[in-house]
C-alpha cells in the first residue's frame, strides 16, 4: 500500500493534469469566442472605401469585442506580427507597411443605409494608436457604430474571422459577408446594380462583371470559407437586371443534426404558447410589429422569397410563424 506522502504526490500530479486540461479548454473557448465577427446586416451592406487589408484589420478588431459589452468607447489591441501571420502577409517591412495601412483607416467615409430609409455618414474608427515599441495597433470604433456592433438582438450576422482572413480580394470579403446573412434562408436575390454598389464594382457590362468579379469570388469563397454558392442571372427582356443566389454551408452531418435539434426545440416551445404570461404576449406582439416593418423594408422579390419560407412552417397563425422564423434565425446565429 502506498505511503501517505506518495498518495499526496499522486493527488497533486493528477490535479495538475486536470487543471491544465481544463485551462486549455477554457482558453480554447475564449479564443473561439474572440474570433467571432458579429455585426448588424445594415453594417454589412454599408459602403466604404477601405482596402482589403484595412477591412481585415477592422474585422479583426470587431472579433475582439466581447459578448455582452455595452461600451464602445475603448481601444481594441492587435499585434502587428500576429495579424501579418493570420493574413499571410509576406514582407521584410510588414510592420511599417501595415502600420501605414492602419493609419489610413481614420477619416475614410462609411455610409450606412438605415431601415427607415435615412442614411448615416460616419467612419469606422474615431482614432488609432500605433505603439512602435511593442509593434501593436489599437483601434477605437466611432461612437455612431455602437448600435451596429454592440448588444445586437436581431438583424445581425456572425461568422468565424478565419473565413475572411485569407480571401484574395475586397470583393470576395464583401460578397461572403452579404451571402452569409442569407445562409439560413438558403436563397437570396438582389438587383444587379445594388450588388455592384455593395461590391464596389464599376463594371458596366454583365459579361465582364461575371468573368472578372463573380467567378473569381466564387472560387475564392468556395476554397477558403465555410460556405459555397451558385447563382443564376435574372433577365428583364434581354438585359440581366438581377442575380439569384443559392447558399449552402459546408458542415458535417453531426453539426447538421445539432442545428435540426435546435430548430425542433424552438417549435416545441412555441406549441405551449397558452402558458405565456400577458407580459410575454405583449412583448412578442411588439417584436412581431418590428419584424413586419423589416419585411416591408425589403425589396419586393426578397420579401416574396422570405415570406414563402415563413409560410412553409407548420401552423395557421401567420404572426406566430413570423415570430418563430426570426427567433429561430437569431438562435442559430448566436
Amino acid at each position: 500500500m502506498p505511503s501517505l506522502e506518495k498518495c499526496h504526490a499522486l493527488f497533486e500530479f493528477y490535479s495538475t493534469i486536470i487543471f491544465y486540461r481544463y485551462s486549455v479548454e477554457i482558453l480554447s473557448l475564449k479564443k473561439k469566442e474572440k474570433n467571432l465577427v458579429v455585426q448588424s446586416n445594415e453594417l454589412i451592406r454599408s459602403k466604404s472605401s477601405l482596402t482589403k487589408i484595412q477591412t481585415k484589420l477592422i474585422l479583426k478588431a470587431i472579433s475582439l469585442i466581447g459578448k455582452g459589452e455595452s461600451d464602445i468607447n475603448k481601444y481594441y489591441d492587435i499585434s502587428i506580427s500576429e495579424f501579418a501571420s493570420e493574413i499571410d502577409y509576406s514582407s521584410n517591412s510588414y510592420s511599417k507597411e501595415l502600420t501605414e495601412l492602419a493609419k489610413g483607416i481614420v477619416g475614410k467615409p462609411l455610409v450606412i443605409n438605415l431601415r427607415d430609409e435615412s442614411v448615416l455618414f460616419t467612419t469606422w474608427a474615431s482614432s488609432i494608436v500605433v505603439d512602435k515599441k511593442s509593434a501593436r495597433i489599437s483601434i477605437r470604433f466611432d461612437e455612431a457604430l455602437k448600435p451596429y456592433l454592440l448588444e445586437l438582438k436581431r438583424f445581425f450576422s456572425s461568422y468565424d474571422l478565419k473565413n475572411i482572413l485569407l480571401l484574395k480580394s475586397q470583393t470576395s470579403i464583401r460578397l461572403y459577408q452579404l451571402l452569409r446573412q442569407y445562409l439560413n434562408l438558403g436563397i437570396f436575390q438582389i438587383d444587379l446594380e445594388d450588388l455592384k454598389k455593395i461590391l464596389g464594382s464599376k463594371t458596366s457590362m454583365y459579361g465582364k462583371f461575371h468573368q472578372r468579379i463573380l467567378l473569381p469570388c466564387q472560387k475564392d469563397i468556395h476554397k477558403k470559407t465555410d460556405i459555397c454558392f451558385s447563382f443564376v442571372p435574372i433577365k428583364t427582356g434581354r438585359k440581366v437586371t438581377a442575380l439569384k443566389f443559392k447558399i449552402k454551408q459546408k458542415i458535417s452531418n453531426e453539426k447538421s443534426k445539432v442545428s435540426d435539434k435546435s430548430t425542433k426545440e424552438i417549435f416545441d416551445e412555441l406549441d405551449e404558447k397558452e402558458k405565456l404570461s400577458n407580459q410575454e404576449r405583449a412583448r412578442r406582439k411588439e417584436e412581431v410589429i418590428e419584424y413586419k416593418k423589416y419585411l416591408e423594408s425589403l425589396p419586393k422579390e426578397e420579401k416574396k422569397l422570405l415570406m414563402r419560407e415563413i409560410r412553409s412552417q407548420f401552423g395557421k397563425d401567420l404572426d406566430l410563424k413570423i415570430w418563430t422564423y426570426f427567433k429561430k434565425k437569431e438562435t442559430i446565429t448566436q
